[in-house]
């Protein structure tokens, strides 16, 4: 726009200095560059009728500190008399709190397939982002005037925090925590008799109650069932709750990392384990186990979509109270001050995390 002013003034100068000393060249000249400036204004504003823009990210999971694409596409419905020169305003904002940050992505557009261009954005701050582009300038022939177009393009992107190496050691109690659970080990069995670990011939010293009577009459040997072993979780992983509005996105960023640190580290023993948190929505605890490695992205995602209360909640006494009759070993609560507490006491952050 400032190029169009400054060339406004200008016709407006040289029409005046034409009709101040009767110069029919500067009139003439004047009103050659008011014509230039009309009929680049008119394909401006053909283009912005014909161009199309839309925004997507190819990969919907990110990890903080770690570049990934944003893909900005344009496409025409007519011809653009041309090849026309863009320049969009991608927008990114976090889904609570924080600052948006703005920048402006120069591109093309042309008449016939659609033109991507994809620019690598790096955050350094875990949460939910909503990429979104709301004005793109289109330019004449020269690139030397432009008029705004307003658009609605929209692309979201969950950004994982950074997982650091922490230290576990697992106690012989927590390795062969059975308790009650719909999930069964596929490698041991176990005294569970309503799922079936495997069926083998009898072996010296199984015991009676074990004998599957049926099949051994038909193979006339004796058959052997071996019962299920229930895949309990001893540790249970609570979340404190935050104000993402009182906490230092720094301080935010540190105190999500040591809990998808330290549920990394047990997924990564081979440990089940509950992560809960509770949420402002359901006014309520929300809870899921951690068995795979989709499991340990997918509470990830939920708790940074999750709307947190901004009061504080005791997330371990409403843990107790709601699930006393649940079994399980152990406590772990994360607080926001990046403090962890094991079964009410202090962790300190620089030993090894013993279970």
């Amino acid at each position: 726009m400032i190029h169009l002013c400054l060339t406004m003034t200008g016709i407006v100068l040289l029409f005046y200095l034409a009709a101040l000393y009767m110069s029919a060249a500067l009139g003439i000249l004047a009103l050659l560059l008011a014509g230039i400036v009309l009929l680049s204004l008119a394909v401006i504003v053909w283009r912005m009728c014909s161009i199309r823009v839309a925004l997507s990210i190819p990969f919907l999971l990110a990890q903080s500190g770690q570049p990934f694409d944003v893909c900005l596409t344009t496409q025409a419905d007519r011809t653009l008399l041309g090849t026309c020169a863009l320049s969009a305003c991608v927008e990114a904002k976090p889904r609570h709190g924080r600052k948006r940050v703005r920048t402006w992505t120069r591109t093309t557009a042309q008449t016939g397939a659609p033109t991507t261009t994809r620019r690598a954005v790096t955050l350094s701050h875990a949460g939910g982002y909503v990429f979104r582009v709301r004005k793109v300038r289109v330019y004449d022939w020269l690139g030397w005037f432009y008029l705004t177009k307003w658009v609605r393009a929209d692309a979201q992107v969950q950004v994982l925090a950074g997982i650091r190496e922490l230290a576990v050691q697992l106690s012989f109690a927590v390795r062969n925590f059975s308790g009650e659970s719909e999930i069964y080990d596929d490698l041991r069995g176990g005294d569970d008799a309503a799922e079936t670990f495997q069926i083998r011939e009898y072996q010296p010293g199984d015991r009676l109650q074990n004998i599957h009577w049926k099949l051994s009459a038909k193979s006339e040997d004796l058959i052997v069932r071996e019962r299920g072993l229930a895949k309990g979780c001893p540790i249970v992983l609570l979340i404190g709750n935050k104000d993402e509005k009182k906490l230092k996105p720094a301080q935010s960023e540190r105190f999500l990392q040591l809990a998808v640190s330290v549920s990394f580290a047990l997924l990564d023993a081979g440990c089940p384990h509950v992560v809960g948190w509770y949420e402002q929505r359901v006014q309520d605890l929300v809870r899921i186990r951690v068995d795979t490695e989709e499991d340990f992205y997918e509470w990830q995602v939920q708790y940074m979509g999750a709307e947190l209360p901004r009061a504080y909640e005791d997330v371990e006494a409403r843990y107790r109270e709601k699930y006393r009759g649940e079994q399980f070993l152990h406590i772990l609560r994360i607080e926001p001050e990046q403090s962890m507490y094991l079964d009410g006491s202090r962790w300190q952050d620089n030993k090894e995390l013993i279970l």
